[in-house]
């Protein structure tokens, strides 16, 4: 867009933007940018965008009636420690820790999205959920994810049931037809080429942290030439 395109030039001209945006309005107006998944700074963007965008952030910062909430996983804190134009833009400013949601936080993210949208979740299901995908890293992805197979079986009759969740198969079996499923669709397939796709489609840094990688559709073509 021409908003993108301008600002990617000049992050300075951020300012005027705000100022044409906010000059007729109230000056208890303001705008709040959300940065999310600030990590991919770090995995996503090359050298030379990065900064350019971390002139903006700074912009940002510094611009009257502009907030920034930026989120992050915390094991890239160290990939912000390196370079010196965040530690200055981190420096001074809110910066908010968040634990792992423990097994109550996680059960009520089961019950309280089900009783607003109407639906009877029982007390067993929850737990059992909670059981199979435990509480460590990656336990929100499994839960959510068995939860929308389950909602797709039970949300006519308004109830969640155990009984829908272990014709699932669990969360492993859920997972399971789902890629079994996907990989139905591809009729016959070459097993390289997936294993190309995959690898391509995943970052993992020095300490085996595994992060999305996007590529170009162009560069998915060649790897599929090459596969064959």
């Amino acid at each position: 867009t021409e908003l993108a395109g301008d600002l990617q030039a000049d992050p300075q001209c951020l300012a005027t933007y705000v100022g044409d945006l906010f000059k007729d309005r109230s000056q208890a107006s303001g705008l709040l940018l959300v940065v999310d998944q600030f990590e991919e700074l770090f995995t996503l963007v090359g050298n030379a965008a990065r900064g350019p965008f971390i002139e903006l952030m700074e912009t940002a910062v510094g611009t009257p009636r502009v907030r920034v909430i930026a989120t992050m996983r915390a094991d890239f804190t160290p990939n912000a420690a390196e370079m010196p134009a965040l530690v200055r833009l981190f420096q001074g400013r809110g910066i908010f820790l968040l634990a792992a949601p423990g097994v109550l936080a996680l059960a009520e993210m089961i019950r309280r999205p089900a009783q607003a949208a109407g639906l009877n979740s029982q007390d067993d299901l929850c737990e059992r959920i909670l059981t199979d995908t435990g509480t460590g890293s990656g336990a929100l992805a499994l839960m959510a994810f068995a939860l929308h197979e389950i909602y797709a079986r039970g949300h006519p009759s308004g109830r969640l049931t155990l009984q829908d969740y272990e014709s699932l198969g669990g969360v492993s079996g859920a997972i399971q037809a789902q890629a079994e499923k996907a990989l139905k669709r591809l009729g016959k397939r070459d097993d390289r080429a997936l294993h190309a796709l995959f690898s391509d489609l995943v970052e993992v840094n020095d300490q085996g942290v595994a992060t999305r990688r996007r590529v170009s559709l162009e560069h998915l073509r060649q790897d599929d030439a090459k596969a064959r």
